[in-house]
């Protein structure tokens, strides 16, 4: 049996020349993508467990492919579903349970009447400065699990990752100020031109 790649599968022993499906299923586990997506999705789990520690228990793992996808100053559905690669009508079911929740107010696009804007309410403002300290917590954590110096290496190598691929003026994140790095004038989500609340 042949499969996409070209594999010959097959039965019979490596000695022989087979690539057995064993071998197959244990590269799929290791490859590269399997697991920083697997990564990705553990980290995710955390942050919600963590949040819902908080005080966010109506908060589910998917509301956080949206949360993490528009810019404080607002984005729209467009923009941040294309950030996140899923549809339009995926990211307007998300916005409108988001927006049930209290976390964001969806609102018309002064600049084109067909587009709707997402911006973060107060609650969610504050919720975006809780997960950051969760997330803080969490790096402290995987720092003691992993090393440091480990973990410091994944994410400057995640970081390089990242910026090699953004390509395309819209594709290009704003910049988020971690805590205790902030301007004490402005507080750490002031985004000029942003509406206050």
């Amino acid at each position: 049996m042949k499969v996409t790649q070209g594999y010959d599968m097959k039965q019979g022993s490596p000695e022989d020349g087979a690539i057995t499906l064993g071998t197959i299923e244990e590269g799929r586990r290791r490859n590269m993508r399997q697991l920083l997506l697997r990564a990705s999705r553990i980290v995710n789990r955390h942050v919600v467990e963590g949040l819902h520690a908080r005080g966010y228990t109506d908060l589910r793992s998917t509301h956080t492919t949206l949360l993490s996808n528009i810019d404080l100053a607002g984005s729209t559905v467009t923009a941040a579903a294309d950030r996140a690669g899923i549809t339009k009508q995926a990211m307007g079911r998300l916005a409108t349970e988001l927006e049930g929740a209290g976390y964001i107010r969806v609102q018309s696009d002064p600049k084109d009447a067909r587009a709707r804007v997402l911006r973060l309410t107060k609650t969610g403002k504050q919720l975006m400065l809780d997960s950051l300290e969760v997330m803080a917590e969490l790096e402290r954590r995987y720092a003691r699990s992993v090393g440091r110096d480990r973990l410091a290496a994944v994410v400057t190598w995640t970081e390089d990752c990242y910026d090699g691929a953004v390509t395309k003026p819209g594709q290009i994140p704003s910049k988020v100020v971690l805590p205790g790095h902030d301007n004490p004038q402005t507080g750490p989500f002031f985004v000029e031109g942003a509406e206050q609340d």
